[in-house]
């Protein structure tokens, strides 16, 4: 009978293996030697992402596509930050990539609840990337996230984490919010946060130093806290950018 267990236990070891393997062969599989797919789309991600400046302030936006001599980055610009841009009448920042090159773009589109963002920049040197893919569904809490962005107008920054909390209104127009475990700081907001299908997930709303107000369902505020940086941040998930780009 002790046999019998045994050889139960370690039938059901490598039955788990094999699962385990079956459902992760992304990060598992190599290819072209020491470069795992999952490396692959940290490398498309990491492409995409740009840092947008105006005046003093910076921030992150992602390459939405690029074709035809025009680029559509998408971002966020919080509301106190694309009233100033408005009143200096003047809707072009600065938009620079990680390999030193700065374009200017215009903004064409923002969202007064959500604070996303278009930017268009004309300018055929920009390099051809195709059409950003956008999660259809996410798989639940704890799934892996990664997000690269550039901290305080620093180089590009790359955190990983897992997505910690679904739903969370922020703000009385009804905007929801994701939270994402990967340490993020100011800088960040606008960066892309990604599955390790390579799909954007969303894009950093809040830095986890920023301050967190919360509403009751009457849109009345309950209250304001801040998140210790080291802890979380919230993004706005695919879903709102698809109803955004409609």
């Amino acid at each position: 009978m002790d046999k019998i267990k045994k050889s139960l236990f370690y039938i059901n070891i490598v039955a788990a293996a094999l699962i385990f393997i079956i459902f992760n062969k992304e990060l598992l599989i190599p290819k072209d030697g020491a470069v795992s797919i999952l490396e692959e789309k940290r490398a498309s991600a990491e492409k995409r992402t740009l840092m947008i400046e105006w005046e003093t302030a910076t921030w992150s936006g992602v390459v939405f596509e690029s074709s035809s001599g025009v680029t559509k980055i998408l971002t966020v610009i919080h509301e106190d930050s694309m009233k100033k841009i408005k009143n200096s009448g003047n809707l072009s920042v600065k938009i620079s990539s990680d390999n030193g090159r700065f374009y200017f773009g215009k903004i064409k589109k923002w969202n007064n609840c959500n604070e996303l963002a278009m930017l268009q920049v004309e300018d055929s040197s920009m390099q051809y990337i195709k059409k950003l893919n956008i999660e259809s569904k996410n798989k639940g809490l704890s799934q892996h996230l990664f997000s690269f962005g550039h901290p305080l107008g620093l180089k590009l920054h790359y955190t990983e984490g897992y997505l910690s909390s679904i739903g969370n209104k922020i703000k009385p127009c009804g905007m929801i919010t994701n939270g994402f475990s990967g340490g993020t700081v100011p800088g960040q907001t606008g960066s892309g946060v990604w599955n390790i299908n390579g799909e954007v997930s969303g894009l950093i709303i809040a830095t986890s130093a920023m301050p967190i107000k919360s509403y009751d369902k009457d849109g009345n505020q309950t209250g304001v806290s801040v998140i210790p940086v080291t802890f979380l941040g919230r993004f706005i998930p695919a879903s709102e950018i698809k109803d955004f780009l409609k």
